[in-house]
């Protein structure tokens, strides 16, 4: 465990070492920034994606629109505190908020940031187009006012970065302390119980039907809204997401099945890939009938990936409700 004690002597410091590992697909770059920091100080991860299998869907509003897709739920940093002792806490922008960020970076801590990539040189967005983006900031050079930073999502290190664009494009930052190192002993069945609950509390399954259903019978409708600026979508960018959550979701599943080898993880761990890479196959297949703009030819093959989707998300619930002996 990285040690915080000698203040006086790492006030002298202004550089943090911490390395940025092998960028994964099915993390956002704030994600990225949570797993990178909890490796960091040698702990575990999974469990701040608990809560990732879910879906949701609202009503009165557009169509392309209504598919959404809540952060706080994907990554939820309680468990962290939880399961890993370890408590994470967002800090909004504030006059100065700075002079903090430098004397915690004195102290020895790295600083998680939300940041506008407007402000981040190495992005290609830089001075032209407004997108969140997530580095750490593990130095500051207070001769050349730049903070040093590591970028997960891309796999860089060694970044400088003037004080200026950090106050202008900061978005929150957060703060971090030990409470009670320790991996918190759990069940399996509990860990089963607690996924399907969460998946039903939401009414996924309820909302991937409407999902199928209305895209279904309004397909024409879908791609007109679409059409111009699919990339650039609020649909777009959740397909994303939930492409990603459900390779966290494997993920997940994954970890348990470490520490519980039996033929109900053997199986739960099959399904859930398989479930992975139907939702990476109609993002991907999304994208490139949009980019070909055969999008209205498309609609059959979209279809069948939505009800293979549905079909397999509706097993894999009945499969594990059974498992911990309940009814859906």
């Amino acid at each position: 465990m990285y040690n915080h004690c000698n203040t006086e002597k790492r006030k002298q410091m202004d550089r943090i070492e911490i390395h940025v590992g092998k960028h994964d697909d099915g993390y956002s770059c704030t994600e990225e920034i949570f797993v990178s920091l909890l490796q960091w100080l040698h702990s575990e991860y999974q469990f701040i994606f608990r809560d990732c299998w879910m879906f949701e869907y609202q009503k009165n509003v557009n169509i392309s629109k209504r598919l959404v897709f809540d952060p706080h739920i994907g990554t939820n940093l309680e468990y962290a505190k939880q399961y890993y002792g370890i408590e994470l806490i967002k800090k909004n922008i504030i006059n100065n908020f700075v002079d903090e960020v430098i004397k915690l970076i004195h102290r020895g801590y790295v600083v998680p940031l939300e940041i506008n990539g407007f402000w981040c040189h190495w992005l290609v967005q830089y001075n032209r187009k407004n997108v969140e983006h997530a580095i750490i900031l593990n130095g500051y050079n207070e001769e050349k006012e730049e903070f040093e930073c590591i970028d997960p999502y891309y796999e860089k290190e060694d970044i400088k970065i003037p004080l200026g664009e950090v106050v202008n494009g900061s978005i929150c930052y957060y703060c971090y302390c030990l409470v009670n190192l320790s991996l918190r002993s759990y069940k399996l069945q509990d860990e089963i119980s607690n996924l399907c609950e969460n998946y039903i509390k939401r009414d996924s399954l309820t909302n991937l039907k409407r999902f199928q259903t209305e895209v279904t019978n309004s397909f024409e409708e879908f791609c007109n809204q679409l059409s111009g600026n699919y990339t650039d979508s609020v649909f777009y960018q959740s397909i994303d997401k939930y492409r990603r959550s459900r390779k966290k979701f494997f993920y997940f599943v994954k970890y348990l099945k470490k520490d519980n080898e039996c033929d109900f993880m053997d199986v739960l761990l099959e399904k859930s890939d398989e479930l992975r890479r139907r939702w990476n196959n109609l993002q991907k297949y999304l994208l490139k009938i949009f980019i070909s703009n055969t999008m209205i030819d498309g609609k059959q093959h979209v279809i069948n990936y939505i009800n293979s989707i549905v079909e397999n998300e509706g097993k894999i619930l009945l499969f594990m409700m059974k498992y911990v002996g309940k009814d859906i």
